[in-house]
């Protein structure tokens, strides 16, 4: 994962770097009508816009990945209650074996291929 962030990004960071060197001019802003002209380095100005997409497509993610994890803490509950009712059924199972076990315990002998018969401890 490492490499392929590296992969990715160093070919970004060079481009970022011969644009901010090709671009040094001056550009004047001004702010909403407001009157307060800005007058900044072109690659400053595209630097910004990259950052304020980089901060919204963040918390974008960030948002649709609270609607999954909510849907996956819901499935983890589900699972879990499962879990309960298996292990509450299990242990009425093996009470219930508990119950049977002299016969279970019991050598069992065939007399047939369809047929099965208890055999005598005491044999």
């Amino acid at each position: 994962m490492r490499y392929l962030s590296l992969i990715f990004t160093l070919p970004f960071a060079v481009a970022a770097i011969a644009f901010a060197l090709t671009n040094r001019g001056d550009v004047t802003v001004n702010a909403l009508g407001l009157g307060l002209e800005i007058v900044m380095p072109v690659y400053f100005l595209a630097f910004a816009f990259f950052l304020g997409g980089f901060f919204i497509g963040g918390i974008a993610s960030w948002f649709g990945r609270r609607k999954k994890i909510k849907a996956l803490k819901a499935e983890i509950k589900n699972q879990q209650s499962e879990i309960d009712r298996l292990k509450t059924k299990n242990a009425k199972l093996e009470a219930k074996l508990e119950d049977y076990g002299d016969v279970i315990d019991a050598p069992i002998e065939a007399t047939d291929s369809h047929s099965l018969k208890l055999v005598n401890k005491g044999n």
